[in-house]
């Protein structure tokens, strides 16, 4: 389980880029960040024109990645950095990872890698 978060993180850090996505008065929310990780389950999301992020403290957040053919999308709750700067830290709940897939035209998702720190 822990392996599928190690390997999960390494693509995270990769891909770099992504959407921050959460609900503010009922309505979605999205902005571009920036995505850093730790060996922890935590994610860094930096998102220097967007100061109102360290607001989200204690609020369900996703991050969305997409690299070529793989997609990735990160639930998690959203907690205060330690970090200085405009740096939200985000401690993963669930992380998956699809890859596209096609034959002919017909194309669908299949899963790479699953992290769920609350087992089934």
């Amino acid at each position: 389980m822990l392996q599928n978060l190690h390997v999960i993180q390494k693509k995270i850090g990769d891909i770099g880029l992504g959407l921050l996505r959460y609900r503010e008065n009922k309505s979605p929310v999205t902005v571009q960040i920036r995505v850093t990780c730790d060996h922890d389950n935590l994610l860094y999301c930096h998102a220097p024109e967007s100061k109102e992020l360290l607001q989200l403290k204690n609020k369900r957040v996703s991050v969305l990645q997409k690299s070529k053919d793989d997609f990735l999308y990160i639930t998690g709750r959203a907690e205060t950095s330690t970090k200085i700067g405009s740096v939200l830290q985000v401690r993963i709940v669930k992380a998956c990872w699809f890859i596209r897939k096609r034959k002919g035209s017909v194309t669908w998702f299949q899963e790479k890698h699953i992290y769920d720190r609350i087992p089934q």
